[in-house]
């Protein structure tokens, strides 16, 4: 079965990296039920296998079957793992994720709001990864105009994020532009004005908006 699992595994991953997610569907499927039924509970090529299937499900647009997959990898992974491990964090972040594809930003808040509170407990409140979730929780909240809630969580991660990288950092200019966006939008044009100025002097004059250009809920390699 182990071999298999192997062959059915290559042929999925083959299929996904070169965009055939409909192929690639049935034969994650296939490896999540080999792994399953031919390794221990505690395997996590199980998991392994539904997340991919569950990556190749959202690229086809069939987000109800995708965030049911995704679903089923965070009880198994908090069965085995417990809810405040990493490993239930990367697949809350693959929900979230999901989520925001599909503009549903209010149901990802708490999930980003859980993933965060692990993070933190985990790694650290100065971690970069700390700081990459609180960007993700203020774009959520900021494309909701909750922009009281969304502000401290720019300067959060700019503060974690400008001692650990640097302060010319394209991390660190993509939330400056990102926090400029949501002061302007909220009236306080002397602070947004005065951060412009920052971001384009740190980009040799060249001022972009990146709202929609940070990748959000990236996928860790």
């Amino acid at each position: 079965m182990s071999q298999e699992f192997d062959k059915t595994r290559q042929q999925a991953e083959q299929a996904l990296s070169q965009g055939q997610f409909a192929e690639a569907e049935p034969l994650f499927r296939r490896a999540a039920q080999i792994a399953e039924s031919a390794f221990p509970a505690k395997d996590q090529r199980r998991c392994q296998m539904l997340s991919k299937l569950g990556e190749s499900l959202s690229h086809q647009q069939k987000f109800v079957e995708a965030q049911q997959v995704m679903e089923q990898v965070i009880t198994l992974k908090s069965e085995q793992f417990g809810p405040g491990n990493l490993e239930v964090a990367q697949a809350l972040n693959d929900l979230a994720g999901l989520l925001y594809e599909q503009s549903r930003y209010r149901e990802a808040v708490p999930i980003c709001t859980k993933i965060l509170t692990i993070y933190e407990r985990s790694l650290g409140k100065d971690h970069l990864d700390v700081a990459t979730i609180a960007v993700n929780l203020a774009m959520l909240y900021h494309t909701q105009n909750l922009y009281d809630e969304a502000e401290p969580l720019y300067k959060r991660a700019l503060d974690v994020r400008t001692v650990k990288l640097s302060a010319d950092h394209p991390d660190v200019i993509n939330v400056l532009e990102n926090y400029a966006t949501l002061l302007l939008a909220s009236g306080r044009l002397e602070e947004a004005e005065y951060l412009k100025t920052c971001v384009m002097g740190r980009v040799s004059g060249r001022m972009r908006s990146t709202m929609h250009d940070i990748p959000a809920f990236k996928r860790s390699p």
